[in-house]
């Protein structure tokens, strides 16, 4: 897929991030990152997790190639920019926004979280859609999640992972990741101070059997 590297650069510039911190933050590693901002080329999966910590959607990134009936938005008074190329992407994306939330629903959440190689934190929580739970990981690290069940079934988690940097939490991580209900997702992150965290999100939608 191409990319606009000069969008990459500029949200990354704007919060004073590094290659490097770009790549931790997103997943990536550092030559990936780098590689896409010098050639415009990446997968479906760095861009998907590149929109999701630069907050931004999968179609401001992508530019179209020679698509027959590509979509354009405007991006500001002097720049018009295709969102995506290709019947599968275009496909991709509508269905991506065609998704949507679904309130009063529970979701019932198993962690399970890795740090340096070692179990620390194994938890389930009952949710409710669209509401805020935090869990603490190790030590200084803690998570925020927020689930929320889509209209065809699968379940949206926001997430966002923190450290505990000078007396207050600053956020280290923020993934969107959509799964299946009932099938396990797996993130992983690591820092240049040597910490390494995978952390492993089952989520299960809660059926409503209108009993009380």
């Amino acid at each position: 897929m191409r990319v606009d590297t000069d969008l990459i650069c500029e949200e990354r510039k704007r919060r004073a991030w590094s290659q490097e911190h770009l790549a931790s933050v997103a997943g990536l590693g550092l030559r990936t990152v780098q590689r896409i901002e010098s050639s415009g080329n990446a997968s479906f999966e760095s861009v998907s997790a590149l929109a999701s910590v630069l907050e931004v959607s999968v179609e401001d990134l992508c530019i179209a190639e020679e698509a027959t009936h590509p979509l354009w938005r405007p991006r500001s008074a002097s720049r018009l920019k295709a969102v995506v190329a290709g019947s599968v992407l275009i496909a991709a994306a509508l269905l991506a926004l065609n998704r949507t939330a679904l309130a009063e629903q529970d979701v019932l959440l198993d962690v399970d979280a890795v740090v340096n190689g070692e179990q620390q934190t194994e938890a389930r929580i009952l949710n409710r859609a669209g509401e805020n739970t935090e869990l603490m990981i190790w030590k200084d690290y803690r998570l925020h999640i927020t689930p929320a069940v889509l209209d065809n079934g699968d379940v949206r988690m926001t997430l966002n992972l923190q450290k505990l940097d000078g007396g207050q939490y600053v956020q280290v991580a923020g993934p969107r990741i959509v799964t299946p209900n009932g099938q396990q997702a797996t993130i992983k992150s690591g820092w240049q101070n040597g910490d390494s965290i995978v952390i492993e999100i089952t989520p299960t939608i809660q059926a409503d059997t209108g009993e009380s």
